[in-house]
């Protein structure tokens, strides 16, 4: 009779005990609202609390969201500081536009928030909202982002869907072939030459080519010119 009487008291502390670290507040330190997937944190206990899987549930439904801290505020908060993941590109596909980060993930698509960010149009195809992005989009993202390093802006990339191509274009028009194969790196640094080589020489490029083994530079007055630079 004495355990029983013994038992209820302590099974009485034992809910007191585990009500107390009952997540009641969770504090995000963000700029933006966090909206999809917060009904995992209903009914969580912080002392059975598992970050990681927290972690991934909040990623997987919000995909500008690059990563977080999650830190416990005893005995029964939790502070959330959200880095969100920032756009280089906008993408454009059959329908729908997206933004791009530096990663290659595709976010979704804000007009207001567009700027003066370059285009990468891969025409005709379906795009979708997905961590698995065409790789022709990441050759072009990783063209655009070698050609910043080397200090040359463009203003857009096509890609062809019927050939290993894409076309990147200049502010002033200049029309750049690029093959889906080659080192986007070098590539990029033999581009920023021949511009920076005809702009000193105040010609203007209408081309330039690098299907071939030496880059072809068309100017202004149709003069084809097989350029040294190697890539």
């Amino acid at each position: 009779m004495k355990r029983k009487l013994l038992f209820i008291p302590v099974c009485c502390l034992v809910f007191v005990f585990i009500n107390f670290f009952r997540l009641k507040k969770v504090y995000f330190i963000s700029p933006k609202k966090v909206e999809s997937g917060l009904e995992i944190f209903n009914g969580k206990n912080l002392l059975w609390f598992d970050a990681k899987i927290i972690n991934q549930h909040l990623l997987d439904r919000n995909p500008e969201i690059k990563s977080m801290l999650i830190a416990k505020s005893y005995p029964n908060s939790l502070v959330i500081d959200l880095m969100f993941r920032k756009p280089v590109a906008i993408v454009a596909g059959e329908g729908d536009n997206f933004f791009i980060d530096t990663d290659g993930r595709l976010l979704p698509y804000d007009e207001n928030l567009k700027k003066d960010l370059p285009e990468i149009r891969l025409a005709g195809a379906k795009l979708y909202l997905t961590n698995n992005t065409d790789w022709r989009i990441i050759n072009a993202l990783t063209f655009l982002k070698q050609s910043k390093i080397q200090g040359v802006d463009l203003s857009n990339i096509l890609i062809d869907k019927d050939k290993p191509l894409m076309m990147a274009y200049l502010p002033e028009g200049t029309e750049v072939i690029i093959p889906q194969t080659g080192n986007f790196a070098n590539l990029a640094a033999s581009l920023q030459i021949i511009v920076s080589r005809f702009r000193i020489e105040g010609k203007f490029i209408t081309k330039v080519d690098f299907q071939f083994d030496k880059p072809i530079v068309l100017l202004e007055n149709d003069k084809n010119i097989s350029s040294n630079t190697s890539h």
